[in-house]
């Protein structure tokens, strides 16, 4: 499942300027690598090229995570392959926005923040829009007193006649 898949799901992208300068970085080390391996050197810098060119590509397109607030579940891409994260409802653990930034309370109390680094910061602004809307609606329906109706009337069953 993607996020495009379901337009409730927020998604947050990694930063424009995070892309375009592992872009450049890894262009400008892959170039090194290509002038190294023309003076006859297999050099370090052709593979680290290669590799952060393909990441700095694909940031521009993959989302850094996503937020689906109808379960409560944060997903976390990997820029390659499958290695995704999930945090929040299904491991029993609750996200929420401590008003600095997104943290992940544990089954155990604990409490670990999600990783932010190089994200899209107008993303992240409305990812803590709707996670405070969350906690405050989990916040109205845990004082809402409990209303529960007696049981209905039943009508008297009508007992057969003895003989």
């Amino acid at each position: 499942m993607t996020p495009q898949d379901h337009p409730q799901i927020i998604r947050v992208r990694y930063a424009t300027g995070y892309s375009i300068t592992m872009t450049v970085v890894s262009s400008v080390l892959l170039i090194v690598g290509v002038v190294a391996l023309l003076g006859g050197v297999l050099s370090f810098y052709l593979l680290t090229g290669t590799l952060l060119l393909i990441f700095g590509i694909l940031s521009f397109s993959r989302p850094y995570y996503s937020y689906d607030p109808a379960t409560g579940t944060l997903v976390m891409y990997a820029l390659i392959g499958k290695f995704n994260k999930t945090y929040g409802s299904p491991k029993g653990e609750q996200v929420y926005f401590n008003g600095v930034q997104v943290m992940r309370s544990l089954p155990n109390g604990k409490q670990r923040k999600l990783p932010g680094f190089g994200v899209n910061k107008e993303d992240v602004g409305r990812l803590a829009q709707v996670l405070v809307a969350v906690q405050q609606q989990q916040q109205a329906q845990a004082t809402q007193p409990q209303v529960t109706e007696p049981p209905a009337a039943q009508p008297p069953v009508a007992q057969p006649p003895v003989a």
